[in-house]
């Protein structure tokens, strides 16, 4: 028969335990740390914007959904009335 061990202690006075305030304290430095070296970066992780793809048939099927396929009714209006 396999004996198992006993569970281990769940007190939070375990010896050797550094105090939650030096935990706090090298966390958040090293948060902050973090957070420094990405706001100073001086290169993108990924790229910014997708690859221009130039070939025709692939900027046509690009038209729904764009910024132009929604207006380009209401601004024709406008030119002829204007």
């Amino acid at each position: 028969k396999a004996q198992s061990s006993p569970p281990p202690p769940t007190s939070p006075h375990r010896a050797l335990s550094p105090p939650d305030t030096i935990i706090e304290q090298a966390s958040t430095q090293k948060l902050l740390d973090t957070l420094i070296d990405e706001s100073v970066r001086t290169s993108a992780r990924h790229p910014v914007m997708m690859q221009f793809n130039p070939k025709r048939q692939w900027i046509w099927r690009q038209w729904r959904g764009t910024v132009f396929s929604e207006t380009w009714k209401s601004g024709l209006m406008n030119m002829v009335l204007a």
